[in-house]
C-alpha cells in the first residue's frame, strides 16, 4: 500500500503529470543530478538482475519437455526466451495501460482454477499429511 500512495502522489505532481513508469521515476530524480543518473542507472540493470532466475527457470523448464529440448544447451533455451519476451514487451509497451490490464485479468482468471486444485490436493488427496522420507 505505502507504493501505491508513493505512487499516487508522484503521479499528481503538476510537473511530472502525464509522466508514466521509467519517465515519471527519471522526473523525480532529476533534481538529484548525479546522483539520480546513478540511481535511473542502477535501476535499469536491476531489470537485469531481476530476470536471471526467470531466464535460467525457463531454460530447465523447457529441457524437461524431453530429450530433444534436453540436448540443446541451456544457455540457447535463456536466450531464446528472452528474445521472445523483449519482443513482447517491445509490441506491448505501446498499449501499457491495455495490456497490463489484460495480464492482470489473465492472472486472475488463472488463480482461481489454481486454488481450487492446490486446496483439493490439500485437504482430499493427501488430508494434510505429506511424506518427507521419499
Amino acid at each position: 500500500m505505502l507504493l501505491e500512495i508513493l505512487g499516487l502522489a508522484l503521479s499528481t505532481v503538476p510537473t511530472l503529470k502525464g509522466k508514466i513508469g521509467g519517465e515519471l521515476f527519471a522526473g523525480v530524480v532529476s533534481p538529484l543530478g548525479g546522483i539520480g543518473t546513478l540511481i535511473l542507472m542502477l535501476l535499469a540493470l536491476s531489470v537485469v538482475a531481476n530476470n536471471i532466475p526467470n531466464d535460467y527457470s525457463l531454460a530447465l523448464s523447457i529441457q524437461l519437455l524431453g530429450r530433444f529440448f534436453g540436448r540443446i544447451n541451456r544457455a540457447v533455451w535463456t536466450v531464446i526466451g528472452a528474445a521472445i519476451y523483449v519482443a513482447i514487451a517491445i509490441t506491448a509497451a505501446h498499449n501499457f495501460n491495455e495490456t497490463l490490464t489484460d495480464f492482470l485479468l489473465l492472472i486472475g482468471y488463472w488463480l482461481g482454477p489454481w486454488s481450487i486444485v492446490v486446496i483439493l490436493e490439500h485437504f482430499v488427496f493427501r488430508r494434510g499429511h505429506y511424506s518427507i522420507n521419499s
